[in-house]
């Protein structure tokens, strides 16, 4: 009888044989010793076996050795009840280094007669694996870099932690600093490209041993089994030097640092969530500290982090309700100390006290509300030139953040703003810090010089306290210099003070440049300040920052 004749009782035998020669699947019947005792021809079309060669021989020979055991044991359960059904998937070996997937469906027929064995159908799987193995693969696969994603980092977290062991898992985790700089103004595919570096750099960076996951965005992560917190700390470092190096894209070059929190399990609860949170904890103390830096978990983070996140929500609300208001400092000509121009400062009014910038402008930076917070004080100073007269406010200096340099829309939207009120133009200034030069000079330059054609003047803040000083007043468009009061504060009793002051007053007399001498609180340090060739003075000396309807009528 036809092994298809055996699967199938009481169908017609020539039907049967048909079957047996174009049937898709391989049927086998073998006695209860487990003994072939035929096959259908159609084991040669699908699985290249010559029928004659499987039969008396023991069908388990023909499983993978790594498979034997599994198939052994369905065997044996479904061997030992008549009637019974199983089912196995692995690997047979259909030759000298030759093995494809199958699934066998298996049926104890020995309690009928014309059968009196066991039926196996094999059907061949190897294509369906292969495309199932792709699938998980890629499902567990960052389209971009080429890393393990967010699925497969916590999968192998998971099963790091499972594993029965007194050494510590330690995560790194890590996210490009002022990445949405670049994407503002090179656009996605920039920030595409930097993405994937990163991604390269990083992997080149760490152990064999060690993971390497895009989470999502610019955020990266660095699973280490086997580390504590000191050797998670090396391996932060060793991304820190990979990244140092001048990432190029396109006719740009970009100046990439990362904030980075390290965490293990030494210091964390173990439990997956708990480590993860803890590294999330640790590298946002990295970003609050400043670029470039590395936090190490402790359990102080988790309440400044809850602070940080209801202090985002407070602050988009803030935005959206118009609670920001503006307040005025003075700076004086230094030769007669008659009014120049003021400094417009961003003050939050909240019944537990006024929250100054520096309380409130990084968590803005952070979250991505510094573009909304920025056109709300833009607004509030064009609206109190359009109310005041220029004998009250002459001008007024506005402070740019690198995030708003780096929008393509950045003049336009500041001219937008003044003109449509009317406002003469050389009533408004921008001041912006050396951290513009962080990301895509060439949109900062562009809009600076655009502010400066149409009659806006740009003044440098805090000068002498970044690396780039002489750069950024060789390449942007400066009218101002302005002196931070880390130097003018030693004038009248550091002689290295007044050195730095007057080499920096002699560069603004040779390029024409006004001179401000900021943090000046007495007349002694203006007396100082005026010799060394400052032009213009800032400080409590002259008046703190007051509310427009404070300032004095001229």
């Amino acid at each position: 009888m036809s092994p298809v004749a055996q699967a199938r009782p009481g169908l017609d035998p020539a039907l049967a044989s048909a079957l047996d020669a174009d049937l898709q699947e391989v049927v086998v019947v073998t006695g209860a010793d487990g003994r072939v005792r035929s096959v259908t021809p159609s084991i040669e079309r699908v699985f290249g076996i010559a029928a004659h060669d499987l039969v008396d021989r023991v069908v388990a020979a023909l499983v993978h050795p790594s498979d034997r055991r599994r198939f052994a044991l369905e065997w044996h359960r479904v061997a030992a009840s008549p009637g019974a059904t199983g089912r196995f998937s692995g690997r047979i070996v259909t030759g000298p280094g030759a093995v494809r997937e199958v699934e066998v469906r298996c049926a104890n027929r020995v309690d009928v007669p014309d059968v009196a064995g066991i039926v196996l159908s094999l059907r061949d799987a190897t294509d369906q694996t292969r495309v199932m193995t792709a699938l998980h693969a890629q499902a567990r696969t960052d389209a971009l870099t080429g890393l393990p994603n967010r699925l497969a980092f916590e999968e192998r977290l998971a099963r790091a932690l499972a594993t029965p062991t007194e050494s510590p898992v330690a995560l790194t985790m890590l996210d490009i600093d002022h990445f949405k700089i670049v994407n503002d103004s090179l656009g996605h595919r920039a920030g595409d490209e930097l993405i994937r570096e990163v991604g390269l750099r990083l992997r080149n960076a760490v152990r064999g041993t060690d993971t390497v996951a895009r989470l999502g965005g610019d955020e990266f992560v660095v699973l280490s089994p086997m580390t504590d917190l000191d050797a998670a700390e090396f391996v932060a470092a060793r991304i820190q030097s990979v990244l140092r190096a001048p990432i190029t894209i396109g006719s740009t070059e970009l100046h990439v640092s990362a904030s980075i929190g390290v965490a293990c399990t030494a210091t964390s609860v173990g439990v997956h969530d708990d480590l993860l949170r803890d590294a999330d904890v640790a590298m946002y103390e990295a970003k609050r500290r400043g670029p470039g830096e590395v936090a190490r978990y402790d359990a102080g983070m988790v309440a400044a982090a809850q602070e940080h996140l209801e202090l985002q929500g407070e602050l988009h609300r803030a935005i959206q309700q118009g609670e920001f208001v503006v307040h005025y400092q003075p700076i004086v000509r230094a030769n007669d100390a008659s009014l120049a121009s003021y400094e417009a400062l961003v003050r939050w009014p909240r019944a537990d006290g006024t929250v100054l910038p520096e309380g409130f402008i990084p968590v803005a930076e952070a979250s991505g509300l510094i573009h909304d917070l920025g056109d709300r004080i833009l607004h509030l100073i064009a609206d109190d030139l359009t109310a005041t007269p220029r004998s009250v406010l002459p001008r007024a200096w506005m402070n740019l953040s690198g995030h708003a340099l780096t929008r393509r829309n950045c003049a336009s939207r500041i001219l937008a703003a003044v003109g449509e009120r009317g406002i003469e133009l050389d009533r408004l200034g921008v001041e912006v810090t050396e951290t513009v030069l962080m990301g895509d000079l060439g949109t900062v330059e562009r809009n600076l010089s655009t502010l400066r054609d149409h009659g806006l003047a740009v003044a440098l803040d805090d000068y002498g306290t970044g690396w780039a000083s002489l750069s950024a007043i060789k390449r942007f468009p400066i009218d101002v210099v302005k002196i931070d009061r880390t130097f003018t504060a030693g004038l009248t009793t550091n002689a290295l003070d007044r050195a730095i002051v007057r080499g920096i007053a002699e560069i603004g007399r040779v390029l024409h440049l006004e001179v401000v001498a900021e943090g000046i609180e007495t007349d002694e340090q203006a007396w100082i300040a005026a010799d060394l060739g400052c032009t213009e003075l800032q400080g409590y000396r002259y008046g703190r920052a007051s509310a427009i309807g404070d300032l004095p009528l001229r």
